[in-house]
């Protein structure tokens, strides 16, 4: 839904539910979280529109694939390489596992889960203050998870399912629609989940996102795997990968639509595991929510409070990540904690040169003119990711071109004539940068209108 809201309501925009704290209307709008959220919009778009030939850009850039080994025999590993003189210094730092094991493009996800638990305690704040009901806001909240699962399922189809279709090239051409659980709907889910937790007082809330992330952790460490000894996290074996193959469960909840031979509508519940670690950390986003609402605590306390819980939770996920190592692809509790922590110290410091700025008088001054940028993306987060993705899928994945008498998707010819002329390196870094440049120039102009995208 497209609205215009009026300047400086908070409920309009992309933050918004009971006033933990003091009690007293919180009425400005925090800067920071806009920025916060705009950066990771950002790197998102970054990452989520590489070179076309991704083989040249770098693994910073794209996930890290499946961990090797723990994050304390990588260490080893590393350390021996650096101290034998294998490893030059300019690669030490490079080849650091915690740069590999967890690159740029693995802290959109679970930043995207943070900033949506941050969000929550605004939203039902600015929610109460309109009058609404309890019924209103459960109902606000059911058609915002309904919405999200749809636009995911939407993307989903036009992006892995429509074109071989549509071209005859699948393996099988009769139509059929499949259903799963990615971004936008694990986003939904997780967000259903810490909305039922928020109703909870900070400590027992606290302790509901420890247990998440402890049962996902036991389950990675203690189910049985079959022929493989238990604890197992490899490529070859995890337990939620052999749950996920033996368990008949997934089998009675797959909703089948059609005839049995060939079901037109498939609904599938597979990544379900991952709703533990996202809910445990998008809780994490509502504490600290909460925290910064709070009137009755001076600015500075809450700086220095949220970058020492990020610290805290940095420092347990290092240690945590000796067990289970950081893994994007099975959501281990270290990962979700440690990209949370960076999270958290990264909104402490937003807050203090941003929110924390004063005139002589006391005053509040306006934000900085580099934070704008940010601002415009944060502010239209739905927008953000479902558009380019959409465009981009049916751009790759729908309209053919011929390009030197070669059938191309309409992305990948307009990829190989920018390589044509720039280079294959150049070329593919261009691609990215004029991709991310139209889409910036475009929330621009919806910032400017004040049209925001907001279920």
């Amino acid at each position: 839904m497209i609205i215009q809201p009026p300047a400086n309501d908070m409920s309009s925009l992309p933050a918004d539910t009971h006033d933990r704290g003091s009690g007293v209307p919180f009425s400005h709008r925090l800067t920071s979280i806009d920025v916060y959220r705009g950066i990771v919009i950002l790197v998102m778009l970054w990452v989520g529109n590489p070179p076309y030939d991704q083989a040249t850009i770098g693994y910073f850039w794209k996930h890290a694939p499946w961990p090797p080994m723990s994050f304390g025999q990588a260490l080893v590993q590393w350390w021996s390489s650096l101290m034998s003189g294998e490893m030059h210094w300019h690669a030490a730092f490079s080849q650091f596992p915690l740069w590999t094991y967890i690159t740029l493009a693995d802290y959109v996800f679970p930043s995207f889960m943070l900033i949506i638990g941050l969000a929550i305690p605004f939203s039902v704040a600015a929610a109460i203050r309109r009058g609404t009901t309890r019924r209103q806001m459960w109902g606000k909240v059911g058609r915002r998870v309904f919405l999200l699962m749809l636009l995911g399922w939407t993307l989903g189809f036009f992006r892995d399912q429509c074109g071989p279709w549509l071209y005859g090239y699948a393996s099988d051409p009769r139509f059929q629609i499949r259903l799963g659980l990615d971004i936008l709907q694990l986003l939904a889910l997780g967000y259903l989940v810490t909305r039922l937790l928020y109703i909870l007082p900070t400590w027992p809330r606290l302790t509901a996102a420890l247990v998440l992330f402890l049962i996902h952790w036991a389950f990675l460490r203690f189910y049985p795997q079959g022929d493989f000894p238990t604890g197992t996290f490899t490529t070859q074996s995890d337990a939620i990968g052999y749950a996920t193959a033996h368990w008949p469960i997934w089998q009675w909840i797959t909703l089948r639509m059609g005839s049995a031979e060939h079901p037109w509508l498939v609904m599938q519940w597979n990544g379900a595991f991952s709703i533990l670690p996202d809910s445990a950390t998008m809780v994490l986003g509502t504490l600290a929510g909460d925290w910064l609402r709070r009137q009755d605590v001076p600015d500075v306390r809450k700086v220095k409070q949220l970058a020492l819980w990020g610290a805290v939770l940095a420092v347990v996920a290092l240690a945590w990540s000796f067990d289970l190592p950081f893994a994007k692809q099975r959501r281990t509790p270290c990962y979700s904690m440690w990209v949370a922590g960076v999270g958290f110290l990264l909104l402490a410091w937003l807050y203090r040169v941003i929110d924390m700025r004063r005139d002589a008088n006391g005053a509040k001054l306006t934000p900085p003119a580099w934070t704008h940028p940010f601002v415009v993306l944060g502010t239209n987060a739905i927008a953000a990711y479902f558009l380019p993705d959409m465009t981009r899928a049916i751009l790759n994945r729908l309209i053919r071109v011929t390009w030197q008498g070669e059938l191309n998707s309409a992305l990948g010819a307009f990829a190989l004539w920018l390589q044509s002329w720039l280079g294959q390196w150049t070329g593919g870094w261009a691609l990215t940068v004029i991709t991310v440049t139209f889409w910036y120039g475009v929330f621009e102009l919806m910032y400017r209108r004040r049209l925001f995208f907001k279920l």
